[in-house]
């Protein structure tokens, strides 16, 4: 399967939204095979990411928990900021995958964001909703 991204600016702000591919393994460490999936999808991101000079916010369904070593390089090596940093709670439905994860972020770098999870009550996805307040500077 192959996953993408699409860019689009607004005024001043970059919007990045990616579905990128599943790990099968449910296993994100540095060895895993999907791993390497994961950073050459991330490393095509970053690259365009390279060209934004203004706000921008990358996100939607990374398929990578918040602790992977794939995302956490990522944000790092971009400068980017997780809106929910810190929020244990999973984006995947609990009743649909027992222990599930967050899986789905709202990253940014040059403005403000916070985060929070919605359509939890409502059954649209197997992911939960994830709101986000963005404000420019």
């Amino acid at each position: 399967m192959r996953k993408g991204f699409q860019v689009c600016t607004c005024d001043r702000l970059t919007v990045v939204n990616t579905h990128l591919s599943a790990n099968r393994d449910d296993d994100w460490s540095s060895g895993n095979r999907y791993t390497a999936v994961a950073q050459a999808e991330l490393a095509e991101i970053s690259a365009v990411l390279a060209t934004i000079d203004g706000p921008v916010v990358v996100t939607g369904d990374f398929n990578l928990p918040r602790q992977s070593c794939a995302l956490s390089q990522f944000i790092t090596s971009n400068g980017l900021t997780d809106a929910m940093a810190g929020d244990p709670r999973p984006t995947y439905r609990p009743s649909l995958w027992p222990d599930a994860p967050a899986l789905d972020h709202v990253l940014f770098r040059g403005l403000t964001a916070t985060a929070d999870l919605v359509f939890q009550d409502i059954e649209l996805s197997d992911h939960y909703g994830v709101a986000a307040r963005l404000e420019t500077p």
